[in-house]
This record gives C-alpha cells, structure tokens and sequence, in this order.
C-alpha cells in the first residue's frame, strides 16, 4: 500500500472523524514493523515526505514538523522514483496534480495494490484501488487472525 499525505495529516493534525481510523492504520502499520511482518509494507511516494513536511512546518513549527517525519520514515519506506517515474508522472499530470501523479507511480514502482486516500481524485477509474485507512483496517485483521489459528494437520 501506498499511504496518501492527507491520511498522514489527518493523523498529525486529528482532522475529524479520519483521524481515528488513520490512528488504527499506522498503530497496524507500526505492529507489523515491530513484528518484523514484511508481507504488507507500507510506502508513501517521494513527494508526500515534502509535502508532510511543509504543511506540518507552517502549522506547527520545525521541531514538530521533524518530529512527524522521523516518526513517519520508521514506519514506511519512501518508494524509489528515479527519471522514468518522474517522467510518467508528468504524463499524468494532465489529468491529475503532480504530486498525485507521483503517488501514482509510486503504487506502480512498489508493486502497491492500494493507494490509501480519501481523496476521489474526481476520477471515476483509477490506475489503483483506491481505499481509505478504514477500509484498509479489514486486511490487517485478517492476517493477524489468520496468523494466531493454530496449524492444521
């Protein structure tokens, strides 16, 4: 999964009502990390960093904005976007924001099912599954009950 800026800022900022469910992700996220699970990582594309970043420094200050960075690149990895990425995202830009392109691209570059947003993007087909934090909670309670259940012989 490719987890969109505003998933992150609704946690950081504790926007309404996604705010809960973007805690319930990256708590999952974070206990996957902590388990050493590997199967479901969890990536955000180049520009969101940047994005998180900035916004949270005109709100809130350097020091938080450094903090919710540290805190965010320990528990998803950046997806790698070399030349080629840049540049296909800029196809996309006709239809869509840069850095939404990039986001994208970055699902593709991972091999991410789901992008995790709340945005629609004003798209009826997307070249992704697009799925909210909660609609994503469902997948990890299925592993983690799958992984408790004693073997079967």
């Amino acid at each position: 999964m490719v987890i969109g800026p505003d998933v992150i800022l609704d946690l950081v900022f504790a926007r309404g009502r996604e705010a809960l469910n973007a805690v319930m992700l990256f708590d999952a996220i974070a206990a996957d990390t902590a388990a050493g699970v590997t199967s479901r990582r969890a990536y955000v594309a180049p520009a969101t960093v940047t994005e998180v970043y900035s916004i949270v420094l005109h709100e809130a200050g350097v020091g938080k904005a450094r903090s919710v960075v540290w805190g965010l690149l320990d528990l998803v990895q950046v997806a790698p976007a070399g030349n080629s990425e840049y540049k296909e995202a800029a196809m996309l830009s006709s239809d869509y924001e840069f850095a939404e392109a990039l986001q994208f691209v970055a699902c593709s570059s991972v091999g991410a099912r789901y992008l995790v947003t709340n945005e629609d993007f004003g798209a009826k087909r997307l070249r992704v599954l697009r799925r909210s934090a909660a609609e994503m909670l469902p997948l990890f309670r299925r592993q983690a009950l799958a992984e408790d259940r004693p073997a079967q012989v």
